[in-house]
């Protein structure tokens, strides 16, 4: 491995508290699903379609099989 490559191992993403993983991919989930519903007209139709009405109504990780997938 060069000095300028990447470490494949990063210990503290590697070592993280699965909690504060979850909290962070939780954050993460729902900023995404925000930033759909404000810029995609594509994602905010369908989203629309599967009844949710904002991007608070999305929910959360453990709701994310209730998401419209697209064709």
């Amino acid at each position: 491995m060069t000095a300028n490559s990447p470490a494949i191992f990063d210990p503290e993403v590697e070592t993280r508290d699965p909690a504060a993983q979850r909290e962070r991919d939780a954050a993460r989930y729902r900023a995404q699903i925000a930033y759909l519903v404000e810029r995609s007209p594509f994602y905010r139709r369908k989203l629309a379609e599967a009844g949710f009405t904002n991007a608070r109504a999305v929910g959360g990780l453990d709701d994310i099989d209730r998401l419209p997938f697209t064709d």
